[in-house]
């Protein structure tokens, strides 16, 4: 099976609440599950940063999906392309905490990443990967 990924940043489109946080990762949660789609999710003063992996046509649905959910505008693609394998494979929906050495290390880097940036993100996400498994840099949310 061929696998993508793409990695995108967007503005809130307003006001977040904790809740409105927490219904959009619960939602995506449910929803990547079903569709082989995995990933993690970032939410810090008013912006998203989401990487999200899987089959490349069920990938590009859930793209498109996204880009017209109203909740956030300024949709900005950092990287895109092809894997041979997972980066993170049971991660559902994991959500950064910016406490963490592992999150530190990958928010620190990110800004650099504009969408014409020359830089490949995929070894930063399989550090971040191999630290957040061991240092706890992700939180999950079960299916409801």
């Amino acid at each position: 099976m061929r696998l993508n990924f793409v990695l995108y940043r967007s503005e809130a489109s307003g006001r977040m609440t904790e809740e409105m946080i927490l219904d959009i990762l619960m939602d995506s949660y449910r929803n990547n599950s079903g569709e082989g789609l995995t990933g993690f999710l970032h939410f810090e003063r008013g912006q998203f940063l989401q990487y999200i992996e899987g089959p490349k046509l069920t990938l590009m649905r859930r793209l498109a999906r996204i880009q017209r959910d109203k909740r956030h505008r300024h949709f900005i693609m950092l990287a895109d392309g092809d894997l041979d394998e997972r980066i993170f494979p049971d991660w559902e929906m994991g959500v950064l905490r910016p406490d963490t050495e592992a999150a530190r290390q990958l928010l620190a880097t990110l800004p650099t990443l504009a969408s014409d940036a020359d830089i490949d993100p995929l070894p930063l996400l399989y550090s971040f990967a191999a630290q957040a498994g061991v240092s706890g840099g992700l939180s999950f949310f079960p299916a409801a």
